[in-house]
């Protein structure tokens, strides 16, 4: 459900959680309720903050960072135990490593592992940890790490709005078509995927800052994060309708939801999803985002434009047949990809 999620500290001991998995999320929040420790989303934990049966947890506290690239940048300010529980994880460094705690299928050498089975997960060394660790003190009213990387990634400092799954969404479809017609609504933009932290991958950054006032945003897995909080601030609402132009749909896990949003928008439209005024522009970074393409593929879901750096084993003659059979386009000149995506009456 829609949720408004604190990016701020809280007086305390506290403990941080990024990856995906929200079971984990769930067993740690049982745990820090009980001994009074702040709990902090950390990357595509994010969207945990909407589910009721984790909110309801008065140790849950906000989030903390941005996207899992930014290890390094924040892992390093955060003064509790980290727990990661999903493959985002980059070396630890020696400055935060003996803060770090594994489950499930990711690991380090010489970093302390949880297991395997989230229903039999042992929290007391994490928690003896976090009480003997400083915490957020009562004069932190803000949180310490750079914001920026030197890359320009943004990382959230004003309040988030989470929980905008298909449910939600095309729950307010009436409201959204009345956009489209009165001209609210000029374009739907899907800004999505798994990010990295090269120069290139501004481009993201940039697009969303330049797209025009009548744009709504569906924003899904860590690329979220290069919807910037000035981009967020500029879009604002559509009308005085409450809904934000900015709908975070959730993790990367979470693509389905935006699958059933465009089926939705077009059943509603009674068009196909080709005809629909929406752009699709995912960060291609790993497999995952790999099995969400074909998937969309599969679905005629076009054009998709990809980039702005494509994997080594895309070769020239698999773009080809992309490009040619599937309608992908390849991320290039932010500007120029902006004005033809809004030239475009239908599917851009």
């Amino acid at each position: 459900e829609p949720t408004e999620v604190q990016v701020k500290p809280v007086e305390g001991k506290c403990i941080l959680v990024s990856g995906h998995d929200l079971k984990v999320m769930e067993s740690l929040l049982e745990a820090c309720e009980k001994e009074g420790i702040k709990v902090y989303t950390h990357g595509e934990m994010l969207p945990g903050h909407a589910y009721p049966k984790l909110k309801k947890f008065t140790c849950l506290a906000g989030h903390y960072g941005g996207a899992w690239n930014r290890q390094h940048h924040e892992f390093a300010k955060f003064p509790g135990p980290i727990v990661l529980t999903s493959n985002c994880l980059t070396e630890p460094q020696d400055s935060y490593k003996q803060q770090v705690f594994t489950f499930g299928a990711v690991g380090w050498p010489g970093i302390k592992h949880l297991g395997e089975d989230f229903n039999a997960i042992n929290w007391s060394t994490v928690t003896k940890l976090a009480q003997s660790l400083k915490g957020f003190t009562a004069e932190e009213t803000k949180f310490s790490y750079d914001p920026v990387s030197g890359h320009g990634q943004p990382s959230p400092t004003k309040p988030q709005m989470v929980g905008f799954g298909h449910d939600v969404v095309l729950g307010a479809a009436e409201t959204v078509l009345k956009g489209v017609e009165a001209g609210a609504i000029s374009r739907f933009f899907l800004i999505g995927g798994c990010d990295g932290d090269a120069a290139q991958r501004n481009y993201f950054t940039n697009l969303a800052e330049k797209l025009p006032d009548t744009s709504v945003v569906l924003t899904l897995g860590c690329a979220k994060f290069r919807v910037s909080d000035a981009a967020r601030a500029r879009l604002g609402q559509i009308g005085d309708t409450g809904i934000p132009r900015v709908l975070d749909v959730g993790q990367c896990n979470d693509s389905y939801s935006a699958v059933r949003i465009a089926m939705g928008l077009a059943d509603a439209l009674e068009c196909k999803i080709s005809d629909l005024p929406l752009s699709i522009v995912l960060s291609w970074h790993e497999q995952k985002a790999i099995a969400v393409l074909l998937t969309c593929l599969h679905l005629g879901l076009k054009p998709i434009r990809l980039g702005p750096t494509l994997p080594a084993f895309l070769t020239e003659d698999v773009l080809q047949v992309l490009v040619k059979e599937f309608g992908i386009k390849v991320c290039n000149d932010v500007d120029a990809d902006l004005k033809e995506m809004m030239d475009a009456k239908a599917a851009s």
